[in-house]
């Protein structure tokens, strides 16, 4: 199906709609992938289809597969076999891992726990750790890294001692920590309450909000699509962080499809131009209609133009960045260079005092003028 949206079945090109740039047909394995997790959405996130043209998935398996020609995911090619069932049969998640799709770890790509849990080798009950290096775990599973003091060691780190965590209903304290991100509560681990318990203090509240004694869901979470169909909205009103809903009229509305009419926004692969919605595909081409930027292209007069700089930009590493402000020779961020922050290495570690700007695991640092030096970061050892 999707491949005669592309090409006539005849075989024979069909041109394109318009203002939309010819795109690059995809291959099988893209076009299997996006059939994939095209399924998964209608399974798991059915309100989602509604950022689609129709809300048809045959819409969303030719958006996807297009992204997926163009390099939008960082999808290993060699996981089809196990990508592919994955997304058929696993449990759905409760969040998006890669460009606002959940391939999860059967597609190569960790969620958020593996991407936080601790490396294999990370030390035990009772081991030197060093902690805020990142937000990973630094201890083993069932363990946290209990830090010796206010103080910093390296950095912004500080050194600690592995201990066990807390089980919930035992004693703690302020500088314990409960299990399975249970809290301490009146000296006891306690499990949190959920969205619409009975409560009596923020702290009970798996999102810290009690509200006339009932846990309230954050503003961040998903409301249910058909609570918030045509709720009474205003400016840039989320309408329950729904992506196929939108505030126009001072309603919350379906996102208006192609040939309708349209203010800022339209669905997936459309721009809003001259007040409708027209096709432009997954990504703003050459010749296509813009407002402020283009995929490889400039936005001139609210068109996409090809770069017309000849020569200063052919080599430069940002080219569409080059147009603008001139070729600027990328920034070495290698070990022994001057930096400020983490950020200015490649390393991730800035080696630098910090500690007169950090108090009990909260750091509010200032620029030094490159005072500090770009190294490695260094390991748990180095606390012993």
């Amino acid at each position: 199906m999707l491949s005669c949206l592309l090409f006539a079945c005849s075989g024979e090109t069909v041109e394109p709609p318009p203002y939309r740039a010819p795109e690059p047909p995809p291959s099988g394995e893209h076009l299997a992938l996006a059939r994939a997790m095209c399924g998964y959405i209608g399974r798991c996130e059915p309100d989602r289809m509604g950022v689609f043209s129709g809300g048809a998935v045959e819409a969303c398996e030719e958006y996807v597969a297009c992204e997926l020609t163009r390099g939008a995911f960082s999808i290993p090619s060699v996981v089809p076999a196990t990508c592919i069932p994955s997304l058929e049969s696993r449990p759905c998640l409760t969040g998006y891992d890669e460009g606002g799709y959940a391939w999860g770890p059967g597609c190569g790509v960790p969620d958020l726990e593996e991407k936080l849990a601790p490396p294999p080798d990370a030390p035990g009950v009772g081991d030197a750790c060093l902690w805020g290096l990142s937000e990973r775990a630094v201890c083993q599973s069932g363990t946290y890294c209990a830090l010796e003091d206010g103080l910093t060691d390296f950095g912004s780190a500080y050194c600690g001692v592995c201990e066990a965590e807390i089980l919930i209903g035992q004693a703690c304290d302020e500088a314990t920590r409960c299990e399975g991100g249970a809290r301490c509560i009146g000296q006891t681990c306690r499990e949190l309450l959920p969205p619409g318990a009975p409560c009596t203090a923020n702290e009970e509240c798996r999102y810290w909000q009690c509200e006339a004694g009932i846990c309230a869901q954050p503003s961040w979470l998903i409301e249910p699509y058909a609570e918030v169909l045509n709720r009474p909205c205003s400016g840039f009103d989320p309408c329950g962080n729904q992506e196929a809903l939108h505030c126009e009229g001072g309603r919350c509305v379906p996102l208006p499809d192609l040939g309708q009419e349209c203010t800022v926004v339209c669905r997936a692969g459309q721009r809003c131009v001259q007040g409708r919605c027209v096709a432009v595909g997954c990504s703003i081409d050459v010749g296509e209609p813009c407002t402020d930027w283009c995929n490889g292209a400039v936005c001139v007069d609210h068109t996409c133009r090809s770069p017309k700089t000849p020569g200063v930009c052919d080599d430069c590493g940002d080219r569409i960045l080059c147009e603008i402000a001139g070729c600027m020779p990328p920034r070495d961020r290698s070990n022994g260079v001057a930096c400020d922050y983490g950020g200015d290495c490649s390393s991730g570690f800035c080696d630098r005092d910090v500690s007169e700007y950090c108090d009990a695991g909260s750091c509010s640092i200032p620029t030094c003028d490159k005072c500090g030096t770009c190294t490695d970061p260094p390991p748990a050892s180095a606390c012993e």
